[in-house]
C-alpha cells in the first residue's frame, strides 16, 4: 500500500518538511492544492526550516517567526529563494536601477534651504539603507538626519535640531534604528540638552506614496557621556560608552535604559565592548577580556517593568548571560591592535539562533568568521535563575573560527557583510573590462542584450557566501598565520584556500555609468531582505542596484 504525502495527517508531514531545505520547502508547497494549503494555513510547515536556514527573510521580524500568519511565511520563503538564486548564479542580473545626484531634490514641503550649505563627503558621512531597499538614512558629520526616498530621488524629510554647531573632539555622531514594520520605525541618537550629552528618541513614519517622512521627538535621556555606539529595540536604548584610555570608540561600557519610562537597567558585569547588536529579548555584545581574549556575550532583557525595578532595588536579581570565547588564531591578536568587528545575526524568535562574528585585524584586509548558535530557552531558563537569586551566567563555551576571507591586493574597500552574516560584497578595480559584463546605460529595466562597445578602465562588483570559502583549517594550513595577500593574476594550485575564493565570488552585473563612474567610491551596502545594493560616491551621486524585486 502507497500514500501520498499529502494524505498523511500534518504533523507527519511537518516532521517531513522539517529535514528540508528553503528550496526544497518551497518546491513542496508548490506541488498540489492539498501542500499549497497546507503551507499557506500552517506555519508549522515552515518554522523550522525557515529558523535554520540562515537566509534574511523578507520580514520586519519584530516577532518570532510562529506569531507570523502561514501566508506571510510562505511568501517570504518564495521571496527570499527568488533572490538567492540570483545572487547565487554565475552573473547575477540586475533586475532594475536607478541614480540620484547630489544635491538631492527635496519632496514637496520639505525645506533643505538651512542644510545646503553641507558638501556631500559631509553631508552622506553615516548612513542606514531600509531593509525593503526603499529608504535611505543619513546622519552627517554635523548630526543633521536625512531621510531619502530612493525610488524618486526625494528628500522626504530632514531632522537638523540636534545638529553640532563646531564639530569637536566630544561631537560623535551615534544612532540606532528599530524598524516596527515597514514604515514606522524609531530612532535612538547623540545629541546635547544644554550642552549635556544625551540620547534623543525619535519617531519615524514614512510614507512611499508621497515620497514623505513625518519625524517625531519623543523626548531626550540624559546620559552624562558621549556613546560611541547607539542601538535601539521595542523597548530598550543600549548605548555603549567609551572607556577612557583606549582607542577612540574601540572599547567601551554598555549602558540600557528603558526609552518609555526612562529608567537605567542594572547591567551584569560584562567584557568592554568592540561592538554590539540588539535582537527583540536579547542583546550581543562583542568585548575583550582576560589576555585580550575575544568574548561573544548574548544578554536577555528583563521580562517586564516589575523585573526591571527588581533589578534596580534588588542586589540579588541580575540579567542573564550566555558567553562564547573566540578561539583566535595569529600574531595580529598578540596585543589590542584590533581593527573591526561586525556581529552578523538574523532574529527568528526561535529556540536555536545563529551567529556569524566577522573580525578583521588591524592593518590587514583578512576577514576572521566566527560561527555558533545559541538556544533561547537556556537564555530563559537563566533569566529564571538570575531573577530567583542565583547567578545567571553560563559557563564559557569556545567557539572555532569557521571561516577566513583572505586579502585581495589592491582593494581600496574591504570586504563587507551583510547583516546576516553570511553574504559579504566588494567591489575590485580593473585596468579593462569587457563590454559584455555591463548593463545598458539608460534607467529602469535591465536588458539582456546591452553593451558598451569598447572596453574600458572600470571596476568590478562582487559577492559570495562565507559557506563557499575554504574552511578555517585548510587556510592555518596553507597560511601559517602571517599575513597573506594574494594577487588576481597569480597562478594558485586547484582546491586551495585562494583557489575557492575566487571561484566563489560571482560577479554582478551593473551599470556602465556606475563602472565608469569618475568619482571615487565612498560607501556601499547591501540588504538582503530586498536584494538591494547601494552605492554612493564621495560627489554624493547614488546608485540603487536591485537585484530582487525590480
Amino acid at each position: 500500500m502507497t500514500f501520498n504525502l499529502d494524505t498523511l495527517p500534518d504533523p507527519l508531514v511537518f516532521e517531513v518538511c522539517n529535514w528540508l531545505d528553503i528550496y526544497s520547502l518551497c518546491a513542496l508547497s508548490e506541488v498540489n492544492r492539498a501542500l499549497r494549503h497546507l503551507s499557506t494555513t500552517q506555519p508549522s510547515f515552515w518554522i523550522y526550516t525557515l529558523s535554520h536556514c540562515g537566509i534574511m527573510l523578507p520580514l520586519m521580524m519584530t516577532s518570532p517567526l510562529h506569531a507570523y500568519p502561514a501566508v506571510d511565511l510562505h511568501l517570504a520563503a518564495h521571496r527570499a529563494i527568488m533572490i538567492e538564486a540570483n545572487f547565487g548564479s554565475t552573473h547575477p542580473r540586475l533586475r532594475s536601477w536607478n541614480t540620484i545626484t547630489w544635491p538631492y531634490e527635496p519632496s514637496p514641503g520639505v525645506r533643505v534651504e538651512d542644510i545646503e550649505w553641507e558638501e556631500p563627503i559631509h553631508a552622506i558621512y553615516m548612513h542606514c539603507l531600509h531593509p525593503n531597499g526603499e529608504w535611505l538614512l543619513l546622519v552627517s558629520t554635523h548630526n543633521i538626519v536625512r531621510f531619502v526616498h530612493l525610488r524618486t530621488g526625494k528628500v522626504a524629510a530632514v531632522w537638523d535640531k540636534d545638529q553640532y554647531v563646531d564639530n569637536n573632539d566630544k561631537s560623535v555622531m551615534a544612532w540606532g534604528l528599530d524598524f516596527t514594520d515597514e514604515n514606522d520605525s524609531i530612532m535612538a541618537m547623540n545629541c546635547r540638552v544644554d550642552g549635556i550629552p544625551a540620547i534623543r528618541i525619535l519617531e519615524i513614519h514614512l510614507d512611499p506614496a508621497s515620497s514623505l517622512a513625518t519625524v517625531k521627538s519623543l523626548g531626550t535621556h540624559i546620559t552624562g557621556e558621549v556613546a560611541s555606539d547607539v542601538t535601539i529595540t521595542q523597548r530598550y536604548v543600549i548605548t555603549v560608552i567609551p572607556i577612557k584610555g583606549t582607542e577612540p570608540n574601540e572599547l567601551g561600557r554598555i549602558h540600557m535604559f528603558n526609552w518609555k519610562t526612562h529608567e537605567s537597567i542594572e547591567m551584569p558585569n560584562l567584557y568592554p565592548s568592540m561592538s554590539t547588536c540588539a535582537a527583540e529579548g536579547y542583546m550581543i555584545s562583542l568585548g575583550l577580556g582576560p589576555g585580550n581574549g575575544v568574548y561573544a556575550q548574548i544578554i536577555g532583557y528583563p521580562m517586564d517593568e516589575q523585573e526591571e525595578s527588581d533589578l534596580k532595588h534588588k542586589h540579588n536579581s541580575q540579567l542573564p548571560v550566555l558567553t562564547y570565547q573566540l578561539s583566535l588564531v595569529g600574531p595580529e591578536w598578540d596585543d589590542r591592535t584590533f581593527g573591526s568587528s561586525q556581529i552578523g545575526h538574523s532574529y527568528t524568535g526561535e529556540r536555536f539562533n545563529f551567529v556569524h562574528v566577522w573580525m578583521r585585524p588591524k592593518h590587514s584586509g583578512s576577514r576572521y568568521i566566527f560561527s555558533f548558535s545559541f538556544d533561547l530557552l537556556e537564555l530563559k531558563l537563566l533569566h529564571r535563575r538570575g531573577y530567583q537569586g542565583t547567578p545567571g551566567i553560563s559557563i564559557v563555551e569556545c567557539v572555532e573560527e569557521s571561516h577566513r576571507v583572505l586579502e585581495e591586493s589592491g582593494l581600496k574597500h574591504l570586504v563587507i557583510p551583510a547583516a546576516s552574516g553570511r553574504r559579504f560584497i566588494w567591489w575590485r578595480q580593473v585596468e579593462e573590462l569587457e563590454a559584455e559584463e555591463y548593463e545598458h546605460s539608460e534607467e529602469g529595466e535591465s536588458s539582456e542584450d546591452g553593451t558598451v562597445p569598447t572596453t574600458v578602465k572600470a571596476f568590478q562588483f562582487l559577492t559570495s557566501l562565507m559557506e563557499e570559502l575554504a574552511p578555517s583549517s585548510q587556510v592555518r594550513k596553507e597560511v601559517f598565520g602571517r599575513r597573506f595577500i594574494f594577487q588576481i593574476a597569480s597562478h594558485y594550485d586547484p582546491g586551495s584556500a585562494v583557489m575557492k575564493q575566487l571561484e566563489a565570488s560571482k560577479r554582478l552585473e551593473i551599470p556602465r555609468e556606475l563602472a565608469r563612474a569618475d568619482s571615487p567610491v565612498f560607501m556601499f551596502q547591501i540588504s538582503e531582505w530586498s536584494g538591494t545594493i547601494l552605492v554612493q560616491l564621495e560627489s554624493g551621486q547614488l546608485f540603487v542596484l536591485r537585484y530582487g524585486k525590480a
